[in-house]
């Protein structure tokens, strides 16, 4: 009797020990299963997070996109201004080691779009005596108006446009007046009216000097499209501007601090074969939630 006794507390004993290794066994398949193996996910998680890919500048191989920003490219480089501190077209865009849209003065963003060739001029309407004297007739204008223009290459642009187009290529409202519109620039504008610029195109004979630009790359990175461009000075017209600067005739220079390259500007073609030997420039648009690609900055990368 009392060896049954003892048989059966240690039946219980074992009953007991073997409960406790069920549950625990029990307990790490939960653990291994729920806890450890969700815990693993979230820290792959996080590692991905901190190995995410930085974007990398790549080719622009959208042709669309490509032409909408060297259309942008050249109207900011077809800035013609005369008797300022930037008398060559282009000048204040590569003048300095970095330039921005916001050093560009309103008025050199007024005759960029004049002399982008992206805006429709209408002609204006004239006529000529017996001694080939030719006037402007325009109906609308006053007799004091008409006076001021020029029969010869002279037009009218619609203020609308302009701002549109100034709006397209800096991003920023456009707001005129009269001292954007004196005499000093080209094409001057002697005349505006509630809806339209008119111009006259003749300039007169001044020292004056170009660049040549040749686009050797063009790349994108997330909103941003970048243009690299090398550019040579061409200067010619001999004698002083009213700055006191020489120019020199049949010259090209790499960049403003004039490093003289020995080339005949009659046949010169800056080109896929000489742009190495020159300066060179990133510039830099963004993309703007209108789908324009506005300039934002022009950096010289290289003398």
């Amino acid at each position: 009797m009392i060896e049954e006794k003892k048989g059966g507390k240690g039946k219980t004993i074992a009953i007991v020990i073997l409960t406790i290794l069920l549950i625990g066994s029990l307990g790490y398949i939960a653990y291994d299963v729920y806890f450890y193996k969700y815990f693993k996910k979230e820290v792959k998680v996080e590692e991905k997070k901190e190995t995410k890919k930085v974007a990398k500048e790549v080719e622009l191989k959208d042709n669309t996109i490509k032409r909408q920003v060297i259309r942008n490219f050249e109207q900011i480089t077809k800035i013609d201004i005369f008797d300022r501190e930037y008398t060559y077209s282009g000048g204040i865009i590569f003048d300095k080691e970095k330039v921005t849209s916001e050093d560009i003065p309103e008025d050199f963003k007024l005759y960029s779009a004049f002399n982008s060739g992206n805006l429709k001029s209408e002609e204006l309407e004239s006529e000529c005596n017996t001694s080939g004297e030719c006037k402007v007739i325009n109906s609308e204008l006053t007799e004091i108006q008409k006076a001021k223009l020029s029969v010869d290459g002279g037009g009218k642009y619609k203020i609308s446009d302009v701002k549109n187009n100034i709006k397209e290529v800096y991003g920023t409202d456009f707001d005129y007046s009269n001292e954007l519109t004196s005499s000093k620039n080209c094409p001057n504008v002697p005349v505006v009216t509630n809806e339209y610029f008119y111009t006259n195109s003749a300039c007169g004979d001044t020292a004056f000097n170009h660049i040549e630009k040749y686009v050797y790359k063009v790349t994108v990175k997330e909103n941003y499209v970048y243009v690299y461009a090398a550019v040579a000075y061409n200067y010619f017209n001999d004698g002083l501007n009213s700055n006191g600067i020489t120019y020199l005739d049949s010259k090209i220079y790499k960049n403003l601090e004039k490093e003289e390259y020995s080339g005949n500007t009659d046949d010169f073609e800056l080109n896929e074969n000489n742009y190495q030997e020159f300066s060179k420039y990133k510039i830099t648009f963004e993309k703007t939630d209108e789908g324009d690609y506005i300039f934002k900055e022009s950096v010289r990368i290289e003398k």
